[in-house]
């Protein structure tokens, strides 16, 4: 089970320091725009996030038409995340 989540302020550490030797237990994948949580409190048996590390987009109303081609690469990551 892959979810795709936007930005939110509680993730902004995992998104600015993913190399962090804290923050190593979280991340499943990171790219340069994209990164991969393992959710701390996970609701389902794999419960990834998948968010923007380079925009900020805090609800969908932020949502912009250039964004469209970060939210096909995150749905990518996401579907290869599922995959693994």
């Amino acid at each position: 089970h892959v979810l795709l989540l936007l930005r939110t302020h509680a993730l902004l550490n995992y998104i600015r320091n993913p190399d962090a030797p804290e923050n190593a237990p979280y991340i499943f994948k990171k790219t340069d725009d994209i990164i991969v949580l393992k959710d701390k409190y996970p609701k389902a048996k794999v419960h990834l996030l998948v968010l923007p590390r380079l925009v900020q987009i805090d609800t969908p109303n932020d949502l912009l038409p250039e964004h469209i081609p970060l939210l096909e690469r995150m749905h990518s990551v996401a579907q290869e995340c599922a995959n693994t």
